[in-house]
């Protein structure tokens, strides 16, 4: 899963929302196809208002020009790396990925101004987990970081 130990899963599940939102409460299958299309429907809605081109246009752009790339995520989040990653390699970008959140902070910690990272969380919880030497000094060059939630 990509923690280190029970304490960390212990507190990853303490954070998180673990209930799965039913589409439908009915029994009848053409029924439950309808509601689950329409929450399919609303939700796809949903994104065309919130989704700002500028900003995925900026990011491209930043994907593009980076020599170094990585995403992470946390569970659900890393899905969507992995899934990220997959899709620059087929279009000739190399990019880096961790399954392991200790991991994944140990990278960030010693990433520059040459390193794009792109972050993503299912929850909107990356960094509010507490770890020891989080603080970035004052003089070291920090990366490019995205956030998408």
């Amino acid at each position: 899963m990509g923690l280190n130990d029970f304490a960390e899963l212990r507190e990853l599940i303490a954070e998180t929302d673990l209930k799965f939102e039913i589409a439908s409460e009915s029994d009848d299958p053409e029924t439950q196809k309808k509601d689950y299309l329409t929450k399919v429907r609303e939700s796809l809605f949903l994104v065309e208002k919130s989704l700002d081109m500028k900003k995925v246009e900026k990011l491209v752009e930043d994907i593009d020009s980076y020599p170094k790339i990585s995403v992470f995520g946390i569970l659900k989040g890393e899905a969507a790396a992995i899934n990220l990653q997959t899709s620059l390699l087929m279009l000739g970008k190399y990019s880096h990925t961790q399954l392991h959140f200790s991991k994944q902070i140990e990278y960030l910690e010693q990433a520059d101004e040459d390193d794009l990272i792109i972050l993503f969380s299912y929850t909107g919880i990356y960094f509010d987990y507490e770890y020891p030497n989080r603080r970035i000094p004052p003089n070291v060059k920090h990366p490019k970081v995205w956030f998408i939630i």
